[in-house]
């Protein structure tokens, strides 16, 4: 079986964040598929390797199918920077290609990656208002191709799905991201002590008001490590204030793992107040688990339904005082975070990579090649 990857954007040598999820399933797909040829890099890297593809395909290399694995921001729209300013342009030659593979009847299947643009709170003090109008219109013009071209879209959850076909009418499932992070059992556990980890950004979608304000009501023997990107927090810093117990790093790659060997539990903060928050599933989520961690989340989002429902963590009201009490009972009771640790270690397995591609097998309807 032959396939294409296609991500358009730059694949970054130590990926981080979002970057993971491409390298990580272009693995994947080598192991499961014959050949799997790479489209990925900026647009003229791009424009070279789908000439070379296209020629071939018109000479009768064959292909099975196509995955696309779009980036953040819409995949209409692309930025080019000249002396230190960015400036948008219009970029469609990614969806042509789409259509020559449709025409040829190549299976297609479309991960829709983000619609931040949906939502211009997620951009305060980003971008201006006229760059809120310019990723709508284009993040429009995206769906709309999708609408029309794709049948096979996929989306991080199942409430991201029943967003996109409330609003847009647009059918997609769910193909939420994997983990391969080792195990990393806790050590020196201590009663009466909690040692909380949390891994993401700091920026205005993951606002930290509520936990640092649960962390200022709890004694020193509760902690928090906080990590996230040095560039985010160094923009945002100014805004809170730190208890004692808290503490910042800047942590990435093989660091994490001591770094989750000297936490207890976890913590995903994102505030529900808000409908993005209510559809959203981090990639830290599996990460998190794929570590040996329970999960602490808010109540009324797509990774609290997630989390209670396979019983890996708590979920909470999102207000310092529930968090806080929440955080003084598991002090109190490592017993019940031993019993949520049993059952995030039996669910580990379905949080894989190979898992998500066989996910996305499933729903094209192919095979895995037998090694």
């Amino acid at each position: 079986m032959k396939a294409i990857f296609y991500h358009p954007a730059e694949l970054c040598p130590r990926p981080s964040g979002s970057g993971i999820r491409p390298h990580k399933m272009i693995l994947e797909l080598q192991k499961a598929c014959e050949n799997v040829y790479v489209v990925a890099g900026n647009s003229k890297e791009r424009k070279l390797k789908v000439r070379e593809i296209k020629k071939n395909i018109n000479l009768g290399l064959k292909v099975d199918f196509i995955y696309f694995e779009n980036k953040s921001s819409p995949v209409t729209l692309s930025i080019i920077r000249l002396v230190g300013i960015a400036f948008p342009f219009p970029c469609f030659f990614d969806l042509f290609f789409l259509l020559f593979c449709a025409r040829r009847g190549i299976k297609i299947g479309y991960y829709f990656r983000d619609i931040h643009w949906d939502f211009g709170y997620i951009y305060e003090g980003v971008v201006g208002w006229f760059g809120v109008i310019l990723l709508k219109m284009f993040g429009r013009l995206e769906l709309m191709f999708l609408k029309k071209f794709i049948k096979h879209i996929f989306v991080p959850t199942g409430a991201f799905a029943e967003y996109l076909q409330n609003k847009y009418k647009i059918f997609s499932r769910p193909l939420p991201p994997g983990s391969d992070l080792e195990l990393c059992p806790a050590k020196n556990y201590s009663n009466n002590n909690l040692r909380i980890g949390y891994v993401g950004g700091s920026g205005a979608l993951y606002d930290p008001r509520t936990l640092f304000s649960a962390m200022s009501l709890l004694p020193k023997s509760i902690t928090l490590s906080y990590c996230t990107r040095k560039t985010e927090w160094e923009l945002v810093k100014s805004k809170y204030q730190l208890p004692q117990n808290v503490r910042i790093v800047h942590f990435s790659g093989n660091e994490l793992i001591d770094f989750y060997r000297n936490c207890d539990v976890t913590i995903y903060p994102l505030p529900p107040a808000r409908e993005y928050s209510r559809m959203a599933f981090s990639f830290k989520i599996p990460e998190y688990l794929c570590a040996g961690k329970p999960v602490i989340v808010f109540d009324g989002t797509a990774v609290s339904d997630f989390i209670i429902n396979n019983n890996l963590g708590w979920s909470v009201g999102d207000n310092a005082v529930d968090l806080a009490n929440l955080m003084l009972f598991l002090a109190n009771g490592h017993d019940e975070i031993l019993r949520k640790i049993d059952n995030v270690i039996k669910f580990r397995p379905q949080l894989s990579w190979t898992n998500t591609v066989r996910t996305l097998f499933e729903y094209l309807q192919l095979e895995a090649c037998q090694a």
